[in-house]
């Protein structure tokens, strides 16, 4: 797909300064959001032009339409650094939510999941965690992604835990919503408990525990990890 080459399509999407030939039917069929205006004899479905607005990143716009016509997800990322490769899948979901694509919703989906695996030891993926799961997290139709993201936080807590960035975003509260934060909370705390008895104890021993760690502050205790597991541990800073 070119930019605003000609003979290539029957309407212009207009992104901000950007503009792209694009082919109806292609939008229509791919995208409930293109589908809608295009029916009728409205003025939309008439005109050469459709004006998505300029508040999406261009590069992630012309990306999507690329990849509705036609383009792999991967050929999509041949050009993203690896500093930025989570930004993108991020970006490719949310747009896809925005315009209700759910093959390009799909594929990202599945391609965070893996980029976030090869990229558990940098600070980058407790930043995608952040922006999917933290207190100023988008508001989404289709929550897959961030469904996702908080089971790759409980698969791979260990690991994660050793990450820098992640354990400094989680202590400091900005890593997570309360809702999630109490969540992998209670995983952690049921982890603990199996390594130290063997099993797992009742939530409401879990709840205790959490409650207990928000209110004593005069020990500054807190969970870490060794190589051998999970343990509760006292420091005077960090």
């Amino acid at each position: 797909m070119e930019n605003c080459s000609t003979g290539f399509g029957d309407i212009v999407v207009k992104f901000g300064d950007e503009q792209s030939v694009a082919t109806k039917a292609v939008l229509a069929l791919k995208s409930v959001y293109f589908s809608r205006p295009f029916q009728g004899q409205s003025s939309v479905a008439t005109s050469p032009f459709i004006d998505v607005g300029d508040e999406d990143p261009p590069a992630l716009v012309f990306s999507m339409l690329r990849y509705l016509h036609g383009s792999s997800y991967k050929d999509l990322k041949l050009n993203v650094s690896i500093a930025e490769i989570l930004n993108f899948d991020i970006g490719m979901f949310l747009l896809a939510d925005q315009y209700d694509i759910k093959c390009l919703r799909s594929r990202a989906t599945k391609h965070f999941y893996k980029d976030a695996e090869n990229l558990i030891c940098f600070g980058v993926v407790a930043r995608g965690i952040q922006r999917l799961l933290g207190p100023g997290a988008p508001l989404l139709a289709d929550s897959s992604l961030q469904d996702l993201a908080f089971q790759f936080c409980m698969e791979h807590v260990e690991n994660l835990l050793q990450n820098q960035t992640f354990h400094d975003l989680l202590k400091d509260g900005s890593l997570l919503s309360p809702t999630a934060a109490g969540k992998l909370l209670v995983e952690v705390g049921g982890r603990l408990q199996l390594f130290k008895t063997g099993k797992r104890g009742p939530l409401e021993d879990l709840d205790v525990l959490l409650d207990r760690g928000s209110k004593d502050t005069s020990s500054d205790e807190e969970l870490t990890i060794t190589q051998n597991g999970f343990h509760i541990g006292s420091h005077t800073g960090y």
